[in-house]
């Protein structure tokens, strides 16, 4: 049965590491299956990398939970450093993009955004994604395998940048005047 989350939530670093035995199901229940099919290896790398990321700065993480309690998705990312990365999925996004992906170093980078599938396709995706990247000029990268998160990221505005190795590089929809005029006020 699909169903909305009852609430979404910021969550600072230290306590999003403290989730790491509820965030690791939720990964595993959106990326064991097709296209991603990634199995406990995966899910145990994902578990590792978590207190490396989650010390970035800038580093931003949100998540869902149902009337319950239980946590139904989740994402998080942080600003892309300078100079541009290598390892992981930053050689895809520069086989992508080539000399091009240095113009992503500063912009803030969804790492990951998974929902369990009981909770997709009632806004906890779209909701997730808008409350860690906040009108920034952002970047992902996903499976060109991945239809439904492909058709999810361009219904959101989002735009391909490239493409390589089975991955699509998306950036945010660009703000608009009024946007960009309202987040600088709203800094000031």
């Amino acid at each position: 049965m699909t169903s909305r989350s009852a609430a979404i939530e910021t969550v600072p670093a230290e306590r999003f590491l403290g989730m790491a035995e509820d965030l690791t199901p939720v990964y595993a229940a959106a990326f064991s299956r097709p296209p991603w099919n990634e199995r406990s290896d995966a899910f145990a790398a994902f578990s590792a990398r978590l207190p490396n990321e989650a010390s970035r700065p800038g580093f931003t993480a949100a998540v869902t939970r149902s009337l319950s309690g239980a946590l139904t998705g989740f994402a998080y990312g942080y600003p892309t450093p300078t100079p541009f990365p290598t390892g992981r999925s930053y050689n895809k996004a520069s086989a992508a993009l080539g000399a091009g992906a240095t113009e992503l170093c500063g912009r803030f980078e969804v790492l990951e955004l998974a929902v369990r599938p009981e909770a997709e396709g009632v806004g906890n995706g779209r909701t997730l994604l808008d409350s860690i990247v906040g009108g920034r000029s952002a970047w992902l990268l996903t499976s060109a395998n991945a239809t439904r998160a492909v058709g999810f990221y361009r219904r959101r505005g989002w735009r391909p940048l490239g493409q390589a190795d089975g991955a699509i590089v998306f950036a945010s929809p660009p703000r608009s005047p009024a946007t960009s005029r309202h987040h600088s006020k709203a800094r000031s």
